[in-house]
């Protein structure tokens, strides 16, 4: 069993309907809304990991649902979905915060592998924090240590 949760948000009933059955058969938990705003709803009322967003609905663009859902909470993973794909869109989406930007329609096995990448960076990015506050709790003696063998200059404030 998986523990990563997967928002998939699209208006296209059979879209939708294919990416929740071939992600719950992986074992995600899967959340599933029509429209930009109910996926927000979904976000705010849950704790999800990823979302999967269509970029052209009619409520809200893949876009708008991006900058609202790093309000909420940053550290979800946001990929966008689209058969409208232009370079200028993909440029903008990384700029805002998404993972990844993928066409339409969905090839499985990439989806399974940005999946995986998207899950691989989570784990990396937990042990770097973990190690830069293990670090902050060393011997000052150790600390210099590291800092002058390692490079180790100093500990981000966001590593706590």
């Amino acid at each position: 069993m998986n523990n990563y949760s997967i928002l998939i948000i699209d208006d296209e009933d059979a879209q939708r309907n294919v990416l929740k059955g071939y992600l719950e058969k992986k074992g995600y938990k899967i959340f599933s809304a029509s429209s930009g705003t109910d996926g927000i709803k979904t976000v705010q009322n849950n704790l999800v990991d990823i979302v999967l967003s269509d970029f052209k609905m009619p409520d809200k663009t893949g876009l708008e649902v991006l900058e609202e859902v790093k309000k909420i909470n940053p550290e979800i993973s946001f990929v966008i979905l689209t058969a409208y794909g232009t370079i200028e869109d993909a440029v903008k989406a990384m700029r805002l915060g998404a993972f990844d930007y993928i066409s339409k329609p969905v090839d499985l096995d990439e989806l399974d592998l940005m999946i995986e990448r998207i899950i691989v960076t989570d784990s990396l990015n937990f042990f770097s924090s973990f190690l830069f506050l293990l670090i902050h709790f060393l011997p000052p003696y150790i600390q210099v240590l590291l800092q002058t063998q390692f490079g180790i200059l100093s500990i981000p404030q966001s590593a706590f």
